[in-house]
């Protein structure tokens, strides 16, 4: 238990490293470029593949630490 800026005592959860579930980093290929319209295709896709991994992180624990503030 922790006090909060109240001097309310609160509880302190925390995770172990365990739980933490791995996201693996995705490459980008060699050739590519952004300044290059062949590319263009791709790096929407790469976008879009950002957007969606980033919506499922926020909404579950999916992968990363939570900061779990006591107050």
């Amino acid at each position: 238990m922790i006090k909060d800026k109240e001097g309310k005592q609160k509880p302190l959860y925390l995770k172990n490293a365990s739980d933490t579930k791995i996201r693996r980093h995705v490459k980008i290929r060699s050739a590519a470029t952004p300044f290059d319209p062949l590319y263009r295709e791709y790096f929407e896709q790469r976008e879009q593949q950002r957007v969606q991994r980033n919506t499922i992180s926020n909404v579950t624990d999916s992968a990363g630490l939570r900061v779990i503030q006591p107050y």
